[in-house]
């Protein structure tokens, strides 16, 4: 979120994917401030709910290679784009590893990881 925020009070024009994964809708934080966000920035956000609730139109389970090609642009790949992670150990190695797989160098995945206790 701090990135973000930076980014809004900068004024930054370059396009952002935030995929935001919980295990329900009911516990997402910074929904609004991330509403508010999108329209500030070339900021699209992509919901991730492992549990979704009835008639939940995005996506859904666990970050996945499908779900990230779903919505990575494959000029981005190409451009050598830069991705920031942040999540718990498991996740980061699982994405990491897609994107690696996908094509990504090592050297444009920054990740930033915390553990549950």
């Amino acid at each position: 979120m701090s990135m973000l925020r930076t980014m809004a009070d900068r004024g930054d024009k370059r396009p952002i994917l935030l995929f935001y994964c919980n295990r329900d809708w009911e516990t997402v934080t910074f929904k609004e401030e991330i509403k508010n966000l999108e329209s500030k920035l070339k900021l699209k956000t992509i919901y991730t709910i492992e549990k979704p609730p009835l008639k939940w139109e995005g996506e859904s389970g666990f970050l996945n290679k499908d779900i990230l090609n779903r919505h990575i642009p494959k000029e981005w790949l190409a451009n050598g784009t830069d991705i920031f992670l942040c999540g718990p150990t498991p996740i980061m190695n699982a994405v990491e590893s897609e994107l690696t797989k996908n094509g990504y160098a090592q050297h444009w995945i920054h990740s930033e990881r915390y553990a549950f206790n």
